[in-house]
């Protein structure tokens, strides 16, 4: 009698619990921000929420394979979107021959601009950021289907889709939600305007 009432008490949770496992795992990941091409919206060694099955949309930062290198796990941000005729010259980006805005970038392009970005950067930097006329180097592209443009929002010594390329959609494996380690540094991922929470 004492075993038919744990099981009947405890089998639907254990079974919840198990469901509930699955299907995060299939919907939903984490991951490790590696490196500094992120800076400064995501820092090296914060760990983020991705959403496998969501959207893709401009201005979204994405998880996804390197071409050309499939064993390399890149975190970049969407700029183009398949069929995007995508251009920056001069530090201002153009979809489709409109600007677009990159607020986002705001803050090391203001130090850029007053030659202070080495000193938030690490040394090895320093001569990168002495010989780059502009934060974001002069490119113009047409998206294929099917594909996107990824860029790091540290333009400077992001390796991305100006060096290998744009990426397949099936090397993109998902889309980052939110920042949550270390906690103090939680923030949530919308578009280009991350919502912060000083704790």
């Amino acid at each position: 009698m004492k075993v038919k009432k744990f099981l009947k008490e405890w089998i639907p949770s254990i079974l919840f619990v198990v469901i509930f496992v699955i299907l995060f795992n299939f919907f939903v990941g984490s991951a490790k921000i590696v490196g500094d091409s992120m800076d400064p919206t995501l820092a090296n060694g914060e760990r983020v929420l991705v959403s496998k099955k969501s959207t893709i949309k401009r201005f979204d930062i994405v998880i996804a394979k390197e071409p050309g290198d499939v064993s390399t796990t890149i975190v970049k941000r969407v700029i183009g979107l398949p069929g995007d005729k995508v251009s920056m010259k001069n530090d201002t980006l153009r979809v489709n021959n409109k600007v677009i805005e990159e607020d986002y970038l705001n803050k090391y392009k203001k130090l850029f601009e007053n030659n202070e970005l080495d000193t938030v950067e690490q040394n090895s930097f320093s001569q990168l950021i002495e010989n780059q006329p502009n934060f974001t180097s002069t490119f113009e592209t047409v998206v294929p289907d099917n594909e996107y443009l990824l860029l790091g929002d540290n333009r400077i010594i992001s390796k991305d889709s100006r060096a290998f390329g744009c990426v397949s959609e099936n090397f993109i494996e998902g889309k980052c939600i939110l920042v949550f380690w270390p906690f103090s540094n939680f923030q949530m991922l919308s578009l280009n305007l991350p919502l912060k929470f000083k704790l």
